[in-house]
């Protein structure tokens, strides 16, 4: 569990696991009104980070979780192409 800013209010998350099945063929999993595809994950740990494509080269330089390099992410929906369908994938939810 951990706090992000929005709007200048604290909020709440937590990881919920996910299948890469859902993943792309559910497209009603968001986070702030953006689609979990275009969200970026490590492919390391599977967990999804904080920053989506709208953030461009504007994110963080390590994975939060396992410390891995940012050039183990991708976005959400590559990740879930490249892995068997009920692979656990990990991503951020409101409370």
């Amino acid at each position: 569990m951990s706090q992000a800013e929005n709007g200048g209010r604290a909020m709440t998350v937590y990881l919920q696991a996910v299948s890469a099945k859902n993943v792309l063929k559910n497209k009603r999993l968001k986070l702030l009104g953006v689609a979990l595809s275009d969200w970026i994950v490590c492919s390391k740990c599977n967990k999804q980070q904080s920053h989506h494509y709208q953030n461009g080269g504007d994110f963080d330089k390590s994975c939060w979780s396992c410390g891995a390099s940012h050039k183990s992410f991708v976005y959400f929906d590559e990740l879930a192409r490249s892995v068997p369908p009920e692979t656990t994938l990990y991503r951020l939810n409101r409370r």
